[in-house]
């Protein structure tokens, strides 16, 4: 790409941002993604992490909120973040299905968990103005 991704694409006010492995000649390399609900950027990369995200050149410049995972790179950027639901779910899952032992606070914990992720399913919308 001649250009960095901040000038040719504009931003909206939430990015959702995710990357993933992905082989290109047999090679792992990471596909970053960044969208908003009218544009998706793909950018692939031989890194994962900051140094391919500050390449895109999208990240160091936004100003709005990016939407991810709670992987550490993102929290390198001075937007704004919020953190991904399906990520929060996937975790509760892991958290609830857990069958090792654990330490005696981590069962109440866990339980806790598992009751917070049975009423978050169970939201079918969430109304606009409720959103922070």
């Amino acid at each position: 790409m001649d250009k960095p991704a901040s000038a040719i694409w504009p931003c909206g006010p939430v990015l959702n941002c995710d990357e993933t492995g992905v082989r290109v000649e047999g090679k792992l390399n990471c596909l970053h993604t960044a969208s908003t609900p009218e544009l998706t950027y793909y950018s692939i990369h031989s890194k994962r992490g900051g140094d391919a995200m500050d390449e895109m050149a999208l990240m160091p410049f936004y100003t709005g909120t990016a939407k991810h995972d709670f992987w550490k790179p993102y929290f390198k950027y001075r937007c704004r973040h919020s953190l991904c639901n399906a990520h929060h779910l996937r975790e509760l899952t892991w958290v609830g299905s857990s069958r090792t032992r654990t330490k005696p606070g981590l069962s109440r914990c866990k339980i806790c968990c598992w009751r917070s992720r049975r009423r978050l399913t169970s939201i079918k919308t969430i109304p606009r103005h409720t959103w922070s």
